[in-house]
């Protein structure tokens, strides 16, 4: 019960935020996050949506030199997203999720393991030690 009402609340700060013409990253991320947590039929092609949104978002308030999203939210954002792909079996845009994360955060851990998972994953166990 108490996961359908986050997911329930999450989805209404993401449509309030839309109609004001404000992308959140903050409540797209969030909201990816409770769908993805709190599984259920279609949660991670729902979770997918979420998180590509969230990254769309945090790319652009980069653009605009909009400090409250840092290159690490970015990068959470886009590893979330590669994981969720990942999930789905497509390999190869989860690949590119994950670098583009890497890209932002290239000291983090948990990137490069979930970069050497997908190789492994796509047949490349010699690429797949970081």
């Amino acid at each position: 019960r108490l996961a359908g009402l986050a997911r329930l609340a999450g989805r209404r700060a993401v449509a309030l935020g839309r109609a004001s013409g404000v992308a959140s990253f903050d409540a797209l991320y969030n909201l990816g996050c409770d769908v993805r947590n709190c599984g259920g039929e279609g949660s991670v092609e729902e979770a997918l949506l979420a998180f590509g949104d969230a990254a769309e978002a945090g790319a652009a308030c980069y653009a605009a030199c909009d400090v409250a999203v840092r290159a690490s939210q970015r990068a959470s954002a886009e590893l979330a997203l590669g994981q969720c792909l990942g999930q789905l079996g497509m390999v190869e845009p989860a690949l590119d999720a994950v670098g583009a994360a890497l890209a932002l955060e290239p000291r983090a851990a948990d990137i490069w393991a979930e970069l050497a998972r997908l190789k492994l994953a796509a047949g490349e166990p010699a690429h797949a030690r970081a």
